[in-house]
């Protein structure tokens, strides 16, 4: 249910976006943050449930420091307006619709993503440090499907 809810307001989003809005809200910002957690969340979690295999403790902890790492450069650079990680997440998404869009929301997109980004960290450390049942890891979503083929 909460899989068919997100994707309703993606495609919300996306039609609004198709009408050339010039501004997008806060809580359209927090479905396209959702929607990049999301992604990212489930690509790592297939790739755990395929490939993580008798790892060691080690690793485990260089990992997870790692995320926690990543997460604040990109809080960091999200504060200062750097938002270059985001365009990534933003092109993936949006495919080819975003040279139709205005720079304010490209900005805003940029974002969005970049707290996203920054929220899969948090979730990507739960991964790592194998607990992979984690409720956290499953809010919002069943399996979310962000085709935006026709953006």
């Amino acid at each position: 249910m909460a899989a068919l809810e997100m994707s309703k307001e993606l495609d919300a989003l996306f039609d609004r976006l198709k009408k050339g809005a010039e501004l997008i809200t806060p809580a359209e910002q927090s479905v396209f943050a959702t929607a990049v957690k999301t992604r990212r969340t489930q690509t790592l979690l297939k790739e755990a449930l395929e490939s993580f295999n008798d790892r060691k403790r080690e690793d485990i902890e260089w990992e997870a420091a790692h995320c926690r790492a990543y997460r604040q450069e990109l809080l960091d650079d999200l504060a200062r307006s750097k938002l270059d990680h985001g365009q990534d997440e933003v092109s993936q998404l949006l495919q080819n619709a975003q040279q139709e869009l205005s720079e304010t929301v490209m900005k805003q997109l940029q974002r969005s993503a970049m707290q996203g980004l920054a929220d899969f960290y948090v979730n990507a450390e739960i991964i790592i440090r194998g607990d992979l049942e984690n409720p956290v890891l499953w809010e919002k979503f069943d399996s979310i499907d962000t085709k935006t083929d026709e953006l």
